[in-house]
């Protein structure tokens, strides 16, 4: 077994399917939930969104995809994982507290090859994580890490308006192919998610967990 063969199990079994998986409280401070069919769904729409991804950009199975986010404990971040986790690819979680010079740092020290951002306020600036993400880029620049490779978790409006993709605008776009995606075998000794520490005792370390551990945990 491994990540993958559970979200396939337990959004398909009758026993279990319409149990909720994921309990949140959207932008309105209702409470909503997720069922296990809906996160097994929400895992193969992501998982085929991140291999056209992968394909625009020329990377083949077996290969390094880093999947990118900044973001809180929203929705979104878990649907990501179940996609990584069908197509072989690695979660990064950008430290979510980092600003400007450092946050530049970190995304250009990882290799990053897209970059999946929430659209709510961060706390302690002025403005949202995409907002956050963008200065970064205009001021100390991105290396790899093209505008047309940066997402927003809904419409981010303002001056990135038309210039920034949402989530839901690409998953729409590979929507056609999507009863054709199958998952990729999970190699259980690839990294599965790589989580940056704080940095209490100097610049953030990004951590490497692998898919074996992830489902050990």
């Amino acid at each position: 077994m491994n990540i993958a063969r559970v979200i396939i199990h337990n959004g398909s079994d009758p026993l279990i399917i319409d149990r909720s998986f994921i309990m949140f409280r959207d932008d309105a401070e209702g409470l909503r939930s997720i069922s296990y069919a809906e996160y097994l769904q929400q895992s193969l729409a992501y998982g085929n969104m991140l291999k056209s991804m992968k394909a625009r950009l020329g990377i083949g199975s077996g290969q390094r995809f880093h999947v990118g986010v900044f973001m809180q404990n929203i929705p979104e971040f878990f649907f990501l994982l179940g996609g990584c986790a069908f197509t072989n690819a690695t979660l990064v979680g950008v430290n979510n507290a980092q600003v400007g010079e450092k946050l530049a740092f970190d995304i250009n020290n990882i290799d990053m090859h897209v970059l999946f951002v929430d659209h709510a306020a961060q706390p302690g600036t002025k403005g949202t994580f995409l907002d956050t993400v963008m200065n970064a880029r205009d001021v100390h620049g991105f290396s790899s890490l093209g505008e047309e490779s940066i997402f927003s978790a809904v419409s981010p409006g303002g001056a990135y308006r038309g210039k920034i993709k949402t989530i839901h605008h690409i998953l729409e776009e590979s929507a056609s192919t999507q009863s054709s995606f199958t998952p990729e075998p999970l190699d259980p000794g690839q990294p599965g998610v790589i989580i940056f520490t704080s940095g209490t005792t100097g610049a953030p370390k990004g951590i490497e967990v692998t898919w074996q551990k992830l489902f050990m945990m």
